[in-house]
């Protein structure tokens, strides 16, 4: 069973995340991935490995396809996490909010199923799968 502090920090990884998406700090997204993390999406494909996930998210803030995207912000909501002291299953709901005039509006919604791992005293996701249920 998951204790009080490692559901707090997992907690806190998803939000140290979502910042670094939202910022497009690509060694700090990175970082909440083991070294050989994976992560996939509709939107990204899978991306496994360290460099895999810079690459990915110094397009995202680079690249003018994802211009009206890179600018939302990430709420991560309704986070279900399970597990024991070394691997933990998180499962939540997230929303992509776009500023964009005149009409801020949600740009995706999903939810993602996660595995995680305790390395070194510290949670880290070993894959994370976004499924996107809207997108506009």
């Amino acid at each position: 069973m998951l204790s009080f502090e490692d559901k707090a920090e997992i907690r806190e990884l998803v939000y140290r995340f979502n910042r670094a998406v939202d910022y497009g700090t690509p060694d700090e997204w990175a970082d909440t991935f083991v070294s050989e993390g994976v992560f996939d999406s509709a939107i990204t494909g899978v991306l496994a490995g360290r460099e895999e996930l810079m690459g990915w998210l110094a397009e995202f803030r680079s690249d003018p396809k994802y211009a009206a995207l890179s600018k939302g912000q990430h709420w991560t909501t309704n986070i279900v996490v399970s597990g024991n002291a070394d691997h933990a299953r998180l499962w939540a709901s997230v929303m992509l909010l776009v500023p964009s005039a005149p009409n801020p509006h949600i740009a995706m919604f999903g939810y993602y199923d996660d595995e995680l791992v305790k390395v070194a005293g510290t949670w880290r996701f070993s894959s994370r799968k976004l499924t996107v249920a809207e997108a506009s």
